[in-house]
Order: C-alpha cells, then sequence, then structure tokens
C-alpha cells in the first residue's frame, strides 16, 4: 500500500487488515507508516516500510521483498502522491 500512512492508504490498510489481509504500508514517512500499521487490527497484519515511490529500485526492493516473503503479491494500491514543483 503506497502511500499507506495517511488519507485513502491508512484507509484501505485499515480496511484490509480487518479483513485478513497481509498489508505492507509504505510511506516517504516511516513514522506515519508505523502508526498507522500499528493501528491497524484485524486477523490481518500490517508492516511498516519507508518508500519513496519516484525511486524505481526502492519500489523494486519492497515488491521482491514482498514476494520473497510470501511467495507472490496478489494486490497493489498505489495511493502515493508525487508532487512535481
Amino acid at each position: 500500500m503506497t502511500g499507506g500512512g495517511s488519507g485513502i492508504g491508512a484507509a484501505l490498510t485499515d480496511a484490509l487488515v480487518a479483513v485478513g489481509a497481509k498489508v505492507r504500508c509504505a510511506d516517504i514517512d516511516l513514522d506515519a507508516a508505523k502508526r498507522v500499521a500499528a493501528q491497524a487490527a484485524g486477523p490481518g497484519t500490517a508492516v511498516a516500510v519507508e518508500l519513496d515511490v519516484i525511486d524505481p529500485a526502492a519500489v523494486r526492493a519492497v515488491v521482491d521483498d514482498v514476494v520473497a516473503e510470501t511467495g507472490a503479491m496478489c494486490h497493489h494500491a498505489r495511493c502515493a502522491h508525487v508532487a512535481h514543483v
């Protein structure tokens, strides 16, 4: 879940954990992702990871970690906002 530290990403993390999903709560703000992951309640789990979605190598590393741990990545929700200034 990119953008998992706030807004729609946080709400989706909560909802998915509530129905049993294993969620990587990824955000550029690791503290925010940790708060969301810690508060998510249900039969599923949430793990916070720091991720800058404009860094392709970092995105690939998170995907590779998920696949290595679980065997596959079933879904991906992109809720991160990228502002170009």
